[in-house]
Formats: structure tokens, C-alpha cells, sequence
């Protein structure tokens, strides 16, 4: 904390004394660390959407895949029984590399269908299901 403290002195007043910098910044170095420690927490969180005893999981899947990629994501890779999806904007896909917290997988067998990922991506699945009135049967 202290290192990153002089960092920013150094590189933001460097003419200023240092108890005067110390006293305009106090409160974002104090609560920096909460702060990182809040957004990886809550960026961290994986989430899970199920849907079971449905008839057709490959319709299901078509469905999710295409309302993830109408919601900025792009299937970067696919298998048999797998996709996995990333986001488009290069923000997120920065964030993936770094924290590896923003692919989503759509898993799917004979007779369940599952999709992981973060939050923000399977809510948008979760209320498209609820709200859209979607028969998976």
C-alpha cells in the first residue's frame, strides 16, 4: 500500500509536499483496496442457469447462444455437447484474460441444459426464460 502510495505521488505531485498529498488523497488510498476487493469478488461469482427435463436440448441451446450473441458475445469455441462464448467489446475480454470470469458455457446433454458463466450474461437468460414466456417443451 505504501509503494502504491509514493507511485502515485511520484507520478501525479511531485512538487507538492508529501504530508499535503497524503492529506488530498487519504481517502482513495484508503479505500482502494476495499474497492479492488469488492469488484473482484463480485466479478469473480460464477452463476449457473438450468433447464432439465426438456424435450430438445439442442433447440435450447440455439436459443441461449443466440441471445448471448444478440447481447454482445461471440462463440469462441464449440464442441459436441459444448460452447463457449466471450464477450465482443474488447473491455471484457481484457477483464477475461486477467480475472478469466467473463466466458460463458453452454453445456447440454440428452435430457438438461446448462449454461455458467458470469452474472450479468446468465440473468439475461434467466429473465429472457421468465419473462418472454418461452416453451422449451
Amino acid at each position: 500500500m505504501s509503494v502504491l502510495a509514493m507511485a502515485f505521488y511520484l507520478i501525479f505531485s511531485a512538487g507538492e509536499p508529501i504530508k499535503e498529498y497524503l492529506k488530498s488523497a487519504a481517502f482513495i488510498l484508503l479505500f482502494l483496496p476495499v474497492i479492488n476487493s469488492i469488484t473482484k469478488a463480485y466479478s469473480d461469482r460464477k452463476y449457473t442457469f438450468i433447464v432439465s427435463e426438456v424435450d430438445d436440448t439442442a433447440c435450447v441451446k440455439n436459443w441461449a447462444v443466440s441471445i448471448l450473441q444478440q447481447n454482445g458475445m461471440r462463440i469462441k469455441s464449440a464442441t459436441a455437447q459444448q460452447t463457449v462464448l466471450e464477450p465482443d467489446k474488447k473491455f471484457f475480454r481484457w477483464l477475461n484474460h486477467w480475472f478469466g470470469t467473463e466466458l460463458v458455457k453452454v453445456n447440454y446433454s440428452e435430457h438438461k441444459f446448462s449454461a455458467t458463466g458470469h452474472y450479468r450474461y446468465i440473468d439475461v437468460l434467466d429473465s429472457k426464460a421468465r419473462f418472454s414466456r418461452t416453451s422449451f417443451r
